[in-house]
């Protein structure tokens, strides 16, 4: 079967590809399909138009998902560095409040 798939993808005579249909009956709607490109190409570049618009579709929404996870990070970041601040915040506050009492005495 294997060297039928050669002969098949491979042939340019019209006689073999028709010996090799008589003989593999299961490339006779290959060979169709492949005679209805032939005819009528723009069905073909249709094909490959919708292949195109689902692969940059697709493209779309994971550099999307991308970006909003990338934002997710970010303010987790940002909240987190928020938390550190309010700390620091915190502990400069205590030390001042400190500081003007031990000034006070």
């Amino acid at each position: 079967m294997q060297d039928a798939w050669f002969t098949f993808l491979s042939a340019t005579d019209l006689r073999a590809i028709h010996t090799l249909i008589t003989s593999f009956p299961e490339f006779k709607t290959i060979n169709q399909e492949i005679a209805d490109f032939f005819r009528g190409p723009k069905k073909l570049m249709n094909m490959f138009s919708d292949e195109l618009r689902i692969m940059d579709r697709n493209t779309e929404r994971l550099t999307v998902n991308d970006l909003q996870n990338t934002l997710i990070e970010k303010e987790n970041l940002l909240s987190e560095q928020e938390v550190l601040l309010s700390e620091k915040d915190n502990q400069i506050a205590f030390l001042e409040a400190q500081i003007a009492q031990l000034t006070k005495q």
